[in-house]
Parts: C-alpha cells; structure tokens; sequence
C-alpha cells in the first residue's frame, strides 16, 4: 500500500494506544487521509459506544456520502456500538447506498447495526422499511430479516407489524419472496 497512508495509520494507533486519541482529532481525520485512515477514525471513535450528537451526524453524512466501500463497511461495524437512539440514522443510510446490496458484508452489517431497534423501536423501523422497501439493500437484505425477526417475537402486534412489512416488497421481487418464506419459517418455528 502507499507508505505514507501507513505511517499515518501507525501513528493514529500509537496515539490510540496511548490515550491521546479524542473526538476532537478523531473528527478531524474523517475528512482528511485515504480511506484506510478515515475507517480506523471511524472505529476509534465508536469504541466508547457514546459519541456527541455533532459527531453522530457527521457519521450519518458519512454513511450516505462517502465512497469507500472500507469507509462504509466501519461504519456499520460501529453502528453495533452504538447507543440505539445515534446509530439508527446512520445504519438507515447505509442501507440506501444502492452500490453496497452486491457487497459480500456490508448488507449483513447493516441488518446487525439494524435488528436489536426492530422490536424497541417497531413504529420506526418499520415505517421506515415500508417506505424503503424497493431499494436493493433493504429488498434483499433487511425486510425478509426484519420479518422473521418480528415474527419471533410472536405476539399478535408484531405479527401484524411483520405482515405489514410483507406488503410493502414489491410483489414481483425478490423481497416479497424472501419476506414470505422469512414468515413461514419463522411460524413453523
């Protein structure tokens, strides 16, 4: 790789390690540095699972802006860290980045970031996947998920939270089915 991205990357390690690393200078680095810099920011700034509001929306900018897939993938790692109420923005544009549904892991970190605010914060999450429904990423790789997850849950409202879910995929799509089959499995279950 390129020698000096490296050095930059030793030396945000060693000020890691050390204790010097704050959100002030990791906030800084988010915007500066190639991508390899800006994604370890990224991870040393969530490690605490608490960051400021200001911060969180520059992370939501992040996830709906920046064009490394390495980038976009750390983020979505550290939406796992978060506390629930920050990290929903940001998860919930990472599954509108349309390039990342052919992606081998990001899809199935956004779902991680996504599931444990699916029963919490039901209304939300499922208002905003029916309204997101025939976007790639959250067709094929969150709606069938989020219906099994609701399913589990067994009770009568999220039965219905769930169906509701069913009749937001396109009918002709690949979600549709994925969301019916996630359903029937999650019944026989």
């Amino acid at each position: 790789g390129n020698p000096v991205e490296s050095a930059r990357i030793h030396a945000l390690w060693a000020l890691y390690s050390s204790g010097g690393f704050d959100e002030r200078f990791g906030a800084s680095l988010l915007s500066q540095g190639g991508e390899w810099v800006r994604s370890w920011a990224v991870r040393f700034l969530g490690e605490a699972g608490q960051v400021s509001g200001a911060l969180l929306d520059r992370l939501a900018e992040m996830a709906e802006k920046d064009p490394s897939p390495e980038v976009r993938r750390q983020l979505a790692s550290t939406c796992q860290r978060l506390e629930a109420a920050g990290a929903f923005p940001i998860a919930a544009r990472l599954a509108l980045r349309d390039e990342d549904a052919g992606d081998p892991v990001i899809p199935l970190l956004v779902w991680l970031a996504l599931e444990p605010r699916v029963v919490p914060e039901r209304e939300r999450v499922v208002a905003w996947l029916e309204k997101n429904a025939s976007r790639p990423l959250v067709g094929r790789h969150i709606l069938f998920r989020a219906v099994r997850r609701l399913a589990a849950e067994g009770r009568p409202d999220a039965l219905r939270a769930a169906v509701r879910l069913l009749r937001a995929a396109p009918p002709e799509s690949d979600a549709c089915w994925l969301a019916a089959k996630g359903l029937l499995e999650e019944l026989e279950g």
